[in-house]
């Protein structure tokens, strides 16, 4: 079980910095973006249930909870209906005892990390560590509760192996995916505004009546607007 559960947060982590790259390089491409978050949070789920912890014939875990409940909080509805399609198609194709259970699962996590993207947006919750954990229990929690819908064979063994243990790795999991979401969502705003407020700076400068000339390091002047090539005859064109 320890060696399942060190490929899960290998899993985990391979998931958060496959997303920093597709939120950087198509963050002007919204529903491109949108479709390949989607494809990779599914995929990534599709890869843990290759390799899952099996407690009973049919009865898989793995972290496909915590990453599907982060696509629906920071992916949005497009992002975790494509994730929860795949996901959910290939739990449906493995069968198995608890497999109507294992597709609930899939489905109400991602509504869950959806309904807390709505609560963050509207402003009733904030996004932190603390509440991040307290999500992660919300999540793991309901899921438990689902595990009751096994076949009467599973549910016994499942609880009393595999619940409390679910629990308490799992949550502080979501809360530690949800951190390095959180942390490429600010990164990317914080370039995005420094973008912003250089146009603007830049803007401004060009169309002020004071002439204004930068050089660098070497005193070799790098820029200059209009004011300053008509008072001391810049040219642009060299």
């Amino acid at each position: 079980m320890v060696l399942e559960l060190i490929k899960a947060a290998a899993l985990l982590l391979a998931l958060s910095l496959l997303q920093g790259l597709i939120a950087r390089y198509w963050q002007n491409r919204e529903t491109l973006r949108q479709v390949l978050s989607g494809c990779l949070f599914g995929g990534i789920c599709v890869v843990g249930m290759m390799a899952p912890i099996e407690v009973a014939p049919g009865v898989i875990f793995d972290p496909r909870s915590v990453i599907l409940s982060m696509a629906g909080l920071f992916g949005g509805a497009i992002v975790a209906a494509i994730s929860v399609a795949i996901a959910g198609g290939y739990r449906l194709w493995l069968g198995g005892g608890g497999v109507y259970v294992g597709v609930a699962v899939v489905l109400v996590c991602a509504l869950l990390g959806l309904f807390y993207r709505y609560a963050h947006h509207r402003g009733w919750v904030g996004i932190s560590a603390s509440r991040l954990l307290a999500f992660g229990f919300l999540v793991h929690i309901v899921e438990v509760g689902l595990f009751t819908q096994l076949p009467d064979d599973a549910v016994a063994k499942v609880m009393d192996t595999v619940a409390l243990p679910l629990i308490l790795t799992f949550a502080p999991a979501t809360a530690l995916l949800g951190l390095l979401l959180l942390d490429i969502e600010k990164r990317l705003k914080t370039e995005a505004d420094l973008v912003e407020s250089q146009a603007r700076l830049s803007l401004h400068l060009e169309n002020t009546p004071l002439a204004a000339i930068s050089w660098d390091k070497d005193l070799h002047c790098t820029q200059w607007n209009k004011s300053a090539e008509n008072i001391f005859g810049y040219s642009r064109g060299g």
